[in-house]
């Protein structure tokens, strides 16, 4: 049982660290695609914003957006306003569950449930805690279906006819 909270926890922190990457490249590509000063420097930075609650990635592409909406290139503030809400805050929810979910061993919907649960139940922590709170409780029942004595099926003596 504790094999398998510990792969959970690596499994939900390996999660954690893929998505901040993923987050941080594709806003870093897009700021250096429209002519932001210091891109890559902002991908970066990103990547840290992505591991904070509520407010993640937004926190370096909004200010992004109202930089160009402010130097007059409101045609490139609209790109990034679109691409940063679109692809990049949204890759958290469709990636996490994927990326986890295969290392730990269940299923993505399995896990999509187990971090929503774990949201709710512990705040933003619960993006580790829900699914190694699931994967706690589902090694449990496995333990005690394990445990239980089988009784051998018997069949009922054949009555012989007699002709």
């Amino acid at each position: 049982m504790l094999l398998r909270i510990r792969d959970v926890v690596h499994g939900s922190m390996y999660g954690v660290v893929a998505i901040a990457a993923i987050q941080g490249a594709l806003n870093g590509a897009m700021f250096w695609l429209l002519g932001i000063p210091a891109a890559a420097l902002w991908g970066l930075v990103t990547v840290f914003a992505s591991m904070v609650p509520l407010v993640g990635t937004a926190a370096v592409w909004v200010p992004g957006t109202v930089y160009l909406f402010m130097i007059g290139e409101w045609q490139k503030a609209i790109v990034l306003a679109v691409w940063g809400a679109a692809v990049v805050s949204s890759v958290d929810n469709f990636l996490r569950p994927r990326l986890v979910a295969g290392r730990v061993g269940l299923s993505g919907v399995g896990m999509f449930v187990a971090m929503l649960g774990g949201l709710q139940a512990f705040g933003a922590l619960g993006i580790v805690l829900g699914p190694v709170t699931f994967a706690a409780a589902a090694a449990l029942v496995q333990v005690l279906r394990e445990t239980q004595p089988r009784v051998p099926r018997t069949e009922a003596p054949r009555e012989e006819r007699i002709a």
